[in-house]
């Protein structure tokens, strides 16, 4: 009934893998060493002894809207399984309600109970994009696997954290990785321009529904974020003496391949085109070590109300 929840934060590293495997030509010579005396930057909160309401262990077995779930179906046409109709081995994980099957599927869906199956019948619209299903009658016998909730325990180290993140008081920004974080992901967007073969005016304005000016005012909180979140941690870290070792950045490593759905480092440089290895990459994996480090200790000093 439960799947780990990764807790996904915005910090520069994970920018910097973001951006170096979304584009095989990215600049990957920025720095975000915050090799200084942070304590001129940032004035760190409360860490010890936070109080939080732990997160009630998930117990429901009945399939709601806007649920994750993972289930298997079988799709026939007059009695016969059709191409592209069926789940494969494993199942598929869905949000009921956002997955955006032909009508019926998904609301069909809610209220069935984890372990059942039953038959949804269906038809696909006319104008479906498969002329060769398009206004058939179909019959989708599926059955959910699994309500996939968040671990509660995950949640709660999360929510501590961005409770310790707000009480941190930022003095001023650092220019170098401030004006790194904001070009690394005005980049990210760049490219998807490129790739439709217009200006990036043009882009912001089909794709985004925003101007260039907003564009960059959006860009410089983004970026103010997400330094503010690497400075807390940092200066955490260096406060209270926590490193991270080289079996724990190993263990990040393997968690990233898995989170990128790759066997191995050399699929990864062939998917991404670079190494992991390479420091826009080993920099985000050391962090998310540190990160993780950091959330123990923050966890475990925590009191639970």
């Amino acid at each position: 009934m439960r799947k780990k929840f990764a807790v996904l934060l915005m910090l520069v590293c994970a920018v910097l893998v973001m951006t170096a495997c979304g584009d095989k030509n990215a600049d990957r010579d920025v720095s975000f060493d915050y090799d200084y005396d942070l304590s001129e930057y940032i004035t760190i909160g409360k860490y010890k002894g936070m109080e939080y309401t732990p997160t009630p262990e998930f117990t429901r077995t009945i399939v709601q809207e806007g649920d994750k779930i993972n289930l298997d179906y079988v799709g026939k046409i007059d009695g016969v399984a059709f191409d592209n109709g069926s789940t494969p081995e494993g199942g598929t994980e869905i949000v009921v309600g956002q997955a955006g099957y032909i009508e019926g599927f998904e609301t069909g869906l809610i209220g069935m109970s984890v372990g059942s199956t039953k038959d949804l019948n269906l038809k696909f619209p006319d104008d479906y994009q498969n002329a060769d299903l398009a206004g058939k009658d179909v019959v989708f016998t599926v059955t959910v696997n699994d309500i996939i909730a968040d671990d509660p325990i995950e949640t709660d180290r999360a929510a501590l954290w961005e409770k310790y993140v707000s009480s941190c008081d930022v003095k001023k920004y650092p220019k170098k990785e401030l004006n790194a974080v904001e070009k690394q992901y005005t980049q990210q967007y760049q490219n998807y321009a490129d790739m439709y073969g217009i200006s990036f005016a043009e882009f912001l304005k089909t794709y985004m529904n925003t101007t260039e000016k907003e564009f960059k005012k959006t860009t410089k909180e983004y970026a103010q974020g997400i330094v503010k979140q690497d400075m807390a941690l940092l200066q955490l870290a260096r406060k209270e003496k926590i490193e991270v070792t080289d079996e724990e950045v190993a263990a990040a490593k393997t968690d990233m391949l898995a989170q990128y759905g790759l066997a191995n480092e050399e699929e990864f440089k062939k998917t991404y085109g670079v190494a992991m290895d390479d420091p826009s990459v080993s920099s985000s994996i050391e962090t998310t070590a540190l990160l993780k480090k950091v959330l123990d200790f923050i966890y475990d000093n925590a009191k639970a109300v």
